[in-house]
């Protein structure tokens, strides 16, 4: 009988034991591995949810251990995506913004942007902001060109047109493609 009560005591307290030690591991095992990995789940929440301007936090855990180095690289990571992603954007914003307002050939403004700086010069000669001027000018049998020497000469030519207007007029000035062979002053 006193062996049976030695071993239910024995494995009792082996029992009790062993609760304590898997508590133990379990608080250790949290604090070092379990909460790092929440935090840095939060951020790629953040960082998923507004992948332009990401709202994360910065790193509570020192980047000398495998498990903050790698919350470092992770925040790294996502500022670099945030980055890219506003450069991308900018660059599309003002590609878009070349082709919707400039003249691929000449790169001189095309018709909308024109009629924008016009809109602009007629409010402000109603404010009293002085006079402006309108000339526009096409170049003649310009088809025939076209027709006669190819494509390529004629895209020169208007290149060369566009570029010499441009430069003998004053900066203030709009110089304007504004249709096939039109120019807008």
């Amino acid at each position: 009988n006193k062996i049976n009560t030695f071993i239910r005591e024995s494995i009792l307290v082996m029992f009790i034991l062993s609760l304590l030690v898997t508590n133990v591991l379990m608080i250790a095992l949290g604090k070092w591995l379990l909460e790092p990995m929440l935090f840095m789940k939060q951020n790629l929440i953040a960082a998923f949810k507004n992948p332009e301007k990401p709202d994360i936090t910065p790193s509570p855990y020192s980047p000398n251990n495998e498990i903050g180095a790698a919350i470092k690289l992770a925040q790294k990571l996502i500022n670099q995506n945030a980055e890219n992603i506003n450069h991308l954007k900018s660059t599309a914003e003002d590609k878009i913004h070349k082709l919707a307002y400039y003249d691929s050939l000449t790169g001189l403004p095309n018709r909308s942007l024109f009629l924008q700086s016009l809109s602009e010069a007629v409010k402000g000669s109603e404010n009293g902001d002085g006079h402006f001027a309108i000339v526009t000018l096409d170049l003649d049998h310009f088809k025939d060109v076209n027709d006669s020497m190819g494509h390529n000469v004629g895209d020169a030519i208007l290149r060369a047109v566009g570029k010499r207007l441009n430069s003998s007029m004053p900066k203030s000035s709009v110089v304007s493609r504004t249709g096939e062979d039109e120019f807008a002053l």
